[in-house]
């Protein structure tokens, strides 16, 4: 069974084209996101909203959480 650990975004510092991408996903700062699945490679599979949402290496290096 996998755990899901909820986190709160505190900052997210990606280029301009990604934070959109990433707003229109749900990800923004004080949203509640759930970390479902690492991936090989970096990548991780978060949880917003109760959909689920595949995030690159590059870009979740640049989301700023903290555990809640």
């Amino acid at each position: 069974a996998k755990t899901k650990r909820s986190y709160i975004v505190n900052k997210i510092t990606a280029l301009e084209k990604d934070k959109r991408k990433l707003y229109k996903l749900g990800v923004f700062k004080k949203v509640k996101i759930y970390l479902v699945e690492k991936i090989a490679g970096g990548g991780v599979i978060v949880s917003v909203s109760g959909s689920d949402i595949i995030i690159g290496k590059k870009v979740a290096e640049k989301i700023e959480v903290s555990q809640c």
